[in-house]
């Protein structure tokens, strides 16, 4: 049995990799490498901040959420910046 308590996660994380790389290659595509990080990671910081409010029990300051809303609005300045020729 403990072998499954510790399997389960393990293979969860192991999924949520493999889809994670697949979409941002799919990403890659479209948009330039800048940008697909930088959405990336912005998705990756506002997750763990919303599962630490869900799951945890965390509260997110004032300061937290524009935080957040200053990597939302980046992304999207660089997405419309577009490339430098």
């Amino acid at each position: 049995m403990w072998a499954i308590c510790w399997l389960l996660p393990s293979l969860g994380v192991a999924v949520g990799y493999a889809i994670a790389f697949s979409l941002m290659a799919i990403s890659l595509k479209k948009l330039e490498v800048g940008t697909t990080y930088a959405a990336w990671s912005g998705v990756g910081i506002m997750g763990a901040a919303i599962c630490g409010v869900l799951f945890f029990d965390q509260n997110l300051s004032k300061l937290s959420i524009i935080g957040m809303a200053i990597i939302i609005v980046g992304v999207i300045v660089m997405n419309l910046g577009g490339a430098a020729h």
